[in-house]
């Protein structure tokens, strides 16, 4: 029905989430590459027709020259909300920037203290609290927060290094995928959290070649839990992985 294609004019630039909003619009977010050749948190709203409505750049003090999944993304009734981290002070915090559906300037950031912190991905639960998964340090990290970034838990308990994607099914059960060191590289951790924060269970999932990484979750009508990644073969070649748990 349409396509757009942006660039800034200054280096490299990327989209990395996208959301529906009011049922038939968009929100994409992503970086991209400033006047001052640093990078900025990009954010665009487009119409049903494919009408740019407003965009944000939030500068970030830093230029990335690796890009990994994120910034995440979530839309509330009231914002965009979109994640990842900047540096401040000798540190690297995690970071949430919450951007009004009507445009304009952020409502509120927050930023969770730490030397080496990223929200890779968020999930809204019906209540309006948030669900995020990314890391700190070197450990894998999960939080719940307020619908304004207040912290209610977070925990380290699923054992890894990174959170890159995070679902919550129809119990308020949090589940997060991501990976940490393994036996033959690295593994991808699976784990399921209760909505207060308790690790329920957490799965480690070795292919037994060398780097197998969890990329994405999602949750079924059945509560169900299809996890996508990628697991290397025996060749040292990345192949796609699919698979589908019982709650």
């Amino acid at each position: 029905m349409w396509e757009e294609t942006f660039g800034s004019g200054f280096g490299d630039d990327y989209v990395t989430d996208a959301a529906v909003v009011d049922g038939d619009g968009l929100i994409v977010t992503g970086f991209a590459s400033g006047e001052d050749g640093l990078t900025d948190l990009w954010t665009r709203r487009y119409a049903a027709d494919g009408t740019e409505l407003w965009t944000s750049r939030v500068p970030m003090g830093v230029k990335f020259t690796i890009w990994p999944l994120g910034p995440g993304l979530v839309v509330t009734p009231e914002h965009a909300v979109v994640s990842w981290a900047r540096p401040k002070d000798g540190m690297f915090p995690e970071w949430l920037v919450a951007l009004p559906l009507t445009g304009g300037e952020p409502s509120w950031t927050v930023e969770y203290p730490g030397s080496g912190g990223t929200i890779y991905a968020l999930a809204r639960e019906p209540g309006g609290d948030l669900m995020l998964a990314g890391k700190q340090g070197e450990a894998l990290m999960v939080r719940r927060v307020t619908s304004t970034g207040e912290g209610v838990w977070s925990s380290d308990a699923c054992t890894g290094m990174n959170g890159r994607d995070v679902a919550i099914d129809s119990q308020g059960d949090v589940v997060v995928i991501g990976d940490g060191p393994g036996g033959t590289g690295t593994n991808i951790r699976l784990c399921k959290f209760s909505p207060e924060g308790e690790l329920r269970w957490g799965k480690d999932i070795d292919g037994g070649f060398g780097a197998d990484r969890g990329y994405s979750v999602a949750i079924d009508a059945s509560d169900r839990i299809v996890a996508g990644g990628a697991m290397m073969s025996e060749v040292q070649v990345a192949d796609p992985w699919l698979a589908i748990f019982s709650p």
